[in-house]
């Protein structure tokens, strides 16, 4: 499996990256700073993503512009291969409650600031079209 973690802060990158790695069934993990597609596109070097993981929190955007550049990304085939049914979101608990409105997605799809490596991989098992992960 391979996933894409996108996030404006390395930390929450790189604590994604050390949360996922124990999970046998992912085989790469490609990390991005929420650059444009352009930028990530170039840099995908085994095909579309199987899951996206996607830190909603910015210091850069609005609410809008976090939400239409998610978009963005999860609709595009190149990168993703599921849509939306790929996408896990993560966010804080205030935020959370905003996107939900805004947004339709289920509750074990969505990860928590703060977090644990424990959280990360179960809502990473929690997704329903990778049964083999546990």
């Amino acid at each position: 499996m391979n996933i894409l973690v996108v996030s404006e802060y390395p930390i929450i990158r790189e604590l994604l990256r050390s949360a996922l790695r124990p999970l046998s069934h992912i085989t790469h993990i490609q990390l991005s700073g929420g650059n444009d597609l352009n930028v990530i596109k170039q840099k995908v070097d085994t095909g579309s993503h199987d899951l996206v993981i996607y830190d909603l929190d910015s210091v850069k955007k609005d609410t809008a512009n976090v939400i239409a550049s998610m978009l963005d990304a999860i609709n595009d085939k190149q990168l993703v291969k599921y849509g939306l049914s790929s996408l896990i979101v993560m966010s804080n608990e205030a935020q959370i409650g905003h996107f939900h409105s805004v947004l339709d997605f289920c509750q074990h799809c969505v990860i928590t600031k703060p977090f644990t490596f424990k959280d990360v991989q179960q809502v990473v098992k929690n997704i329903g079209f990778f049964p083999n992960l546990n």
